[in-house]
């Protein structure tokens, strides 16, 4: 909630990760290499026309998908995206952290965590995925296996199943620096 914050608040913050994503993902293109020109040609087409039917809900290009996908998992720690067949075709679901288990639920065991539910061997055998009304009350959507759950975040251990914001380190400074600069301006306006 603090990178979200921060993000909305300071320009630094949201600059930062407008550039991460423009510089990892801008140029991203599909090159089919079957060997057959005429076939890579067919190929190429066809997954461009898809990129603009690859959201569930008509509003973004797959690209999008993926820049929106990449600075959520550096700013909250963790993506995810739902892959649905609508119509005998293969649409993806995009899905925030705070959706992927309940926030309000704290419990854990050792066979859930935070709504990734886990196997005797440590293997995730399901997403438990949520919705969040304009009130921000979450009410379970439903779980998801994870051969249909595309799980973006970064550990930095094995036995990390939820992701961290990359920002942690820097947020308490960027909420100093906000504030800092608030009362900055104001005592120039008092002056």
């Amino acid at each position: 909630w603090e990178g979200r914050a921060m993000e909305e608040k300071l320009c630094l913050v949201n600059g930062i990760l407008e550039r991460v994503t423009q510089y990892v993902c801008q140029n991203m293109e599909y090159h089919a290499s079957t060997g057959d020109a005429k076939a890579d040609k067919a190929y190429e087409e066809d997954f461009h026309e898809w990129c603009g039917r690859a959201d569930i809900t008509g509003r973004h290009r797959f690209g999008d998908l993926v820049k929106l996908g990449l600075r959520a998992a550096i700013r909250d720690g963790e993506y995810g995206f739902v892959e649905r067949m609508v119509n005998g075709e293969l649409r993806l679901q995009s899905i925030t952290a705070d959706r992927i288990g309940s926030p309000n639920d704290h419990m854990q065991d050792e066979n859930n965590i935070g709504g990734i539910k886990i196997g005797k061997m440590g293997e995730v055998i399901g997403y438990e995925i949520y919705k969040r009304s304009l009130n921000s009350q979450y009410t379970k959507e439903g779980e998801v296996s994870p051969d249909k759950f595309i799980h973006l975040f970064f550990p930095t251990s094995v036995d990390q199943y939820h992701g961290v914001s990359k920002l942690a380190p820097a947020l308490p400074h960027a909420k100093d620096l906000y504030e800092l600069l608030g009362y900055e301006k104001i005592a120039v306006k008092f002056a």
